[in-house]
């Protein structure tokens, strides 16, 4: 029966100078190819070696499986282990483990340690031989290196952390053309409601002067002027104090409806006559504002009476001018 130890796991480590390396599924299967297409000669040491002798056993073979914790686990079975070295481990001489990688993810060897704090515990215990399972559990040590400082265990490699930020940069350019789609899909849908909101408005301010025409209190040759006003002052965000009427504010808009509201009635005797000429050039002499305002409401009577199509104050003053009641 094959025995197995688990010599890594997938989690965030700390080598032994202080760096920390979050291993992966993809690491641990870097490990994995290798230990079997480049390097497959690691042996088992009593402590960390620079020359990775003595060795009292090597690496068979390697194998990756999920473990207890929610990841994974390099597991690595053994061959032509000394017996004194199986003895010691039966004896709990070895209270710890630790791997020993280079740069390149190449696997050195395994160290078993007598002493140590281990910065990973709970791995799975380890077995030369079938013993009593509780005779010895090795707890992993995160990896001592020799001094050598071409080795750097566990650091992500170069090219791994160029392809992860060039991904990244590609999602947010990804994400930045998304949100400069959808950028120019609100401006327009902002702009076509504009449009509207301001044909509404302009609309209501044509039908509120038609009003005043009929009260006598603007000219019909005024209405235009009066409704670009209006309009201008509409979105100017001006706001006045409300005639003294403690904190409460009017905008510009009412202001100015305030302002036209507020005039004295024409007395049309005064007025030129060019004033009221309309499209066929026809000239029409008012008496006064009363008498106007009087007309335009008979000829909007008689004129829903006969045909039940309401005329707005505009409509009915123009059939005046023209004399058609």
């Amino acid at each position: 029966m094959t025995k197995w130890c688990e010599i890594f796991r997938t989690g965030q480590h700390k080598d032994s100078k202080g760096k920390n390396f979050v291993c992966t599924l993809n690491d641990l299967e870097r490990f994995k190819t290798n230990y079997e297409k480049k390097h497959n000669l690691v042996p088992i040491c009593c402590g960390h070696p620079k020359t990775d002798s003595p060795a009292y056993g090597w690496f068979d073979r390697l194998k990756i499986e999920p473990n207890n914790k929610a990841g994974y686990s390099l597991y690595s079975s053994f061959r032509d282990v000394q017996p004194e070295f199986i003895e010691a481990n039966k004896k709990g001489l070895f209270k710890t483990r630790s791997l020993s990688l280079t740069k390149d993810g190449i696997i050195r060897h395994l160290a078993f340690l007598g002493g140590g704090t281990p910065a990973i515990k709970g791995l799975e215990q380890f077995c030369f031989s079938d013993y009593d399972e509780n005779d010895s559990i090795f707890d992993f040590e995160d990896f001592e290196d020799s001094e050598n400082i071409d080795e750097k265990e566990f650091s992500m490699s170069e090219e791994k952390l160029k392809e992860e930020i060039q991904a990244k940069e590609g999602k947010i350019a990804e994400l930045e053309a998304q949100l400069q789609t959808k950028n120019a899909e609100l401006e327009t849908k902002t702009a076509e409601l504009k449009a509207k909101e301001d044909e509404a408005d302009r609309k209501d301010f044509a039908d509120w002067c038609d009003s005043m025409i009929a009260e006598g209190r603007i000219l019909p040759a005024q209405r235009n002027d009066v409704i670009n006003i209006l309009t201008a002052v509409n979105d100017s965000g001006f706001e006045f104090d409300d005639g003294g009427n403690g904190d409460k504010k009017i905008d510009a808009k009412e202001s100015f409806k305030r302002l036209v509201g507020s005039i004295k009635q024409i007395d049309l005797k005064d007025t030129d006559s060019n004033d009221f000429e309309d499209d066929d050039d026809d000239a029409i002499n008012f008496s006064d504002a009363e008498d106007v305002a009087i007309n335009i409401k008979k000829i909007q009577k008689e004129h829903f009476e006969k045909t039940g199509v309401e005329l707005n104050s505009a409509e009915a003053l123009a059939k005046l001018k023209k004399g058609k009641k």
